[in-house]
């Protein structure tokens, strides 16, 4: 009935989905959510996969152990997404003006 290519792509769709679904869920626990009303869960789950995406491009680290690092010491967020000034890379002109 199906030939073997066609079973070998849909076992490959369902690799790369199980993959996705189990790195939010594990790290964000997104299948205990009790989100159920509105745009909200898809917003949330925007956040989380944004999250996780950002964490996996800019960390040397695992997705888990980056996240709880982050929880630990709530300032590195800030720092991590170049959110505050203290953040930024500044010009070497203002560094020698601001020291």
């Amino acid at each position: 009935m199906f030939t073997d290519d066609t079973l070998a792509f849909n076992r490959a769709r369902w690799t790369v989905e199980n993959g996705c679904h189990y790195i939010v869920d594990w790290n964000w626990g997104e299948d205990r959510c009790t989100i159920r009303t509105g745009h909200v869960p898809e917003n949330i789950t925007a956040l989380r996969r944004f999250a996780t995406g950002s964490i996996k491009s800019k960390s040397r680290d695992t997705v888990a152990a980056t996240i709880q690092r982050l929880a630990r010491h709530v300032r590195l967020v800030f720092d991590y997404l170049p959110m505050t000034d203290n953040s930024r890379l500044r010009p070497r002109s203002l560094q020698a003006r601001a020291g």
